[in-house]
């Protein structure tokens, strides 16, 4: 049975709904596409679908008529009273968003209770996410706008709320942004060791883009980046602004427009980076570069796909060295940002 029915050519949507629960990288990357679907159908109302905590996210861009969100449970709480919880709020929420009648859903997270949603609603036409070829996320997200009939391309451009954009440039500006200097984002943000570049690198490559940039660097995120904005901060105590866990996740994403590039390991600042259109080197390390590779011509991408251990997606390296990211010094990530730069 396929899993898509495609609009057919000459068929103007109304009501569209995108489905994309979690994670923050994966939503952020459904962005470009949902841009340039309201920029195709500019009266088509377009909603979207996410988990509650991340649904800031899409609530922060100027193209949606409504978010909706959706509460799970975390994980370790998983017994059989919060199952049937979370099958009650999703069957509700079904039910709620039958009535407004979406003649085409994009299911972007297809999975138990995107499907049960999209099934509820029964919209004539609709396309369900590729979860597991191998190819990045981007291109399958792609893929499934295109299997709905939708043939569109990737506007890296966000349409954040004005508001929002101008609170972000006042956080920068009270933080010291001069706003004569271009805006370098760091964010050693791994999550495991084996997705980490080592952190004096990133110290190292700071010197080598203030000696030929007039620069500042930020860093943003949550508590587990503390330790490292402190110790990047005891030798930059100038020329960063340290704004980590001290922003909502669309203030980073609004502050984030201001950036010249980022240098980021995998997480989902990264995405947002460089759906946004700036130009991001990607340290992978274990991640899987063909699930996870940036695709657009505005990034470079460093990863482990030509070694033997490449793309092992293991939180330990079995060499004990993570030598996928510590065979890269500073001065050649340096050099690859500066091409991308130019």
């Amino acid at each position: 049975m396929d899993n898509f029915n495609p609009v057919p050519s000459g068929y103007a949507p109304k009501n569209i709904l995108v489905i994309r629960l979690h994670s923050v990288g994966d939503v952020a990357l459904t962005f470009p596409y949902c841009s340039s679907l309201k920029k195709m159908f500019p009266d088509c109302n377009i909603d979207y679908l996410a988990r509650e905590d991340i649904s800031v996210l899409p609530a922060s861009l100027n193209i949606f008529r409504q978010v909706f969100y959706i509460n799970l449970e975390p994980l370790e709480s998983r017994n059989i009273f919060n199952k049937l919880r979370k099958f009650y709020r999703t069957f509700k929420l079904a039910s709620a968003l039958k009535k407004i009648k979406y003649d085409v859903v994009i299911d972007l997270q297809n999975n138990r209770i995107s499907r049960t949603i999209r099934k509820r609603i029964n919209p004539v036409y609709f396309s369900e996410f590729d979860r597991f070829s191998a190819q990045p996320a981007s291109v399958r997200t792609e893929n499934t706008f295109k299997n709905a009939g939708l043939n569109i391309a990737p506007l890296y451009k966000m349409e954040l709320n004005a508001r929002l954009l101008s609170k972000a440039k006042d956080i920068l500006i009270y933080n010291g942004w001069d706003r004569s200097k271009r805006i370098f984002v760091l964010n050693p943000a791994g999550l495991w060791k084996t997705r980490n570049w080592q952190i004096e690198n990133y110290v190292r490559l700071t010197s080598l883009i203030s000696y030929n940039y007039k620069a500042c660097f930020i860093m943003l995120g949550d508590k587990r980046m503390l330790e490292k904005a402190n110790y990047i901060t005891s030798y930059l105590t100038r020329d960063l602004i340290n704004l980590v866990d001290k922003t909502t996740l669309a203030e980073a994403f609004a502050i984030m427009q201001f950036a010249t590039a980022a240098v980021s390991e995998d997480s989902g600042l990264m995405h947002m980076a460089w759906v946004s259109g700036i130009p991001t080197l990607t340290l992978l390390g274990s991640t899987r570069a063909d699930w996870t590779t940036p695709a657009a011509p505005h990034t470079f991408t460093l990863n482990s796909s030509d070694l033997d251990c490449g793309n092992c997606m293991s939180p330990k390296c079995k060499y004990n060295d993570v030598h996928c990211l510590t065979r890269y010094s500073p001065e050649f990530v340096y050099d690859c940002l500066k091409k991308l730069l130019s």
